[in-house]
């Protein structure tokens, strides 16, 4: 921010979508669809859930679901909601009840979606590369326990500057195990240190 005659840094900033009045539901993941370019990592995703969390007590709810270009057929887990014609309040709503977000693109950096969703005190679910690891960072700086760190590889892209990530399948299904077996207690300490490490 230029200023008359000096530049201030003023952080970064996010709309805060928090509701102080929902309680998170650490059972309940989130996947929003918001950028087209990542539509096969949204169809990833929700085929992986489908084939290997199928049996899980834990619900996968898709907003945007077009934007994965995937059949409603192909879904025949029934841990899976399909979340058509939201409107922004019930958006709002339902990012702040689901516990977890699950924010993997295939070439980014830290993003407004990540930052609200950490806002919203939510546990998410990031790429293990040094770039998704910049901001969101605790007192101590390393990254919060509130990012479950996914592995995969990584290849230099062809067009955009910066890396491609190829998240891995074990990797992914592991940390949603690994939070499902987290006491409810430790999960809701750790999503307010989410919104802390955010402001």
């Amino acid at each position: 921010f230029l200023s008359k005659d000096q530049i201030v840094n003023i952080g970064w900033r996010s709309t805060d979508l928090r509701m102080s009045s929902t309680e998170k539901n650490f059972k309940k993941y989130l996947l929003f669809c918001h950028n087209t370019n990542d539509h096969h990592i949204y169809k990833r995703i929700i085929q992986i859930w489908n084939e290997r969390l199928s049996e899980s007590d834990c619900k996968l709810h898709v907003v945007n679901f077009n934007v994965a270009r995937m059949n409603l057929n192909e879904i025949t887990a029934k841990n899976i909601v399909i979340e058509t014609s939201i409107s922004q309040e019930n958006f709002e709503s339902l990012f702040n009840l689901c516990g977890v977000h699950i924010c993997l693109p295939e070439h980014d950096s830290f993003s407004h979606y990540l930052n609200q969703s950490m806002l919203c005190r939510s546990l998410i679910i990031i790429p293990d590369m040094d770039v998704f690891k910049e901001l969101p960072l605790d007192s101590c700086g390393s990254v919060g326990e509130y990012a479950f760190c996914v592995t995969g590889k990584q290849t230099k892209h062809k067009t955009l500057v910066g890396n491609k990530f190829q998240f891995d399948t074990e990797s992914f299904v592991s940390q949603i195990n690994g939070i499902n077996n987290i006491g409810s207690d430790t999960l809701s300490g750790l999503s307010d240190s989410a919104r802390s490490d955010a402001l």
